[in-house]
Order: structure tokens, then sequence, then C-alpha cells
């Protein structure tokens, strides 16, 4: 994860931009990330153990694209709102 991405997530989260969404579902994991533009917002959700977003930068560029090996694995798609999310969770101790 480039060092950019991570400075928008890193503020993204700090400014609370960061919101969790009530679900009926405890093992469903939602999140909204405000646009670090402030013109839109994103939905961050957990499907089947991996974190997906509906932003283009994920479904485009990360998900197609960014096939990279770290540690002889294949690298998980991310974008600076899932990041967030992360910070957002390790700021709060894991919870919401």
């Amino acid at each position: 994860m480039s060092e950019y991405v991570m400075n928008k997530a890193r503020k993204l989260a700090e400014n609370g931009d960061v919101t969790k969404i009530p679900t009926r579902n405890a093992r469903e994991d939602l999140h909204r990330v405000n646009s670090s533009t402030g013109t839109n917002h994103y939905t961050v959700r957990t499907v089947k153990g991996k974190r997906v977003c509906n932003c283009e930068g994920f479904t485009n560029y990360y998900r197609r694209r960014n096939k990279r090996m770290i540690d002889g694995k294949m690298a998980p798609a991310t974008c600076s709102h899932i990041e967030a999310v992360k910070i957002y969770k390790e700021m709060n101790g894991g919870q919401d």
C-alpha cells in the first residue's frame, strides 16, 4: 500500500469520516466512509471475511490490476476507504 493512500486513510479515520452502520446481523460489518473530497460517501462491507468497497478505485483498479505478491501470497485488494476502516477499528480498540 502506498504512503499516499495510507495518509488519506489516516486522515479519514482521524477526522471522523468513518461511521459504523448498524445492521440486524451481528456478523455483518458495514461502515460508511466519506470521500476525502467531501462530495460523496462509500460503503465498506465484509463479504466472506474480506472487506470490499463500492468506490471506483477499488472496483476498477485494485480488483483487476493490483495483483501483487507479498511474502509469496497474493496481496488483498484494498483502497483508502478500507484502510480507513481498519485504522478506525484500531483507534477504537477493535470495537466500533
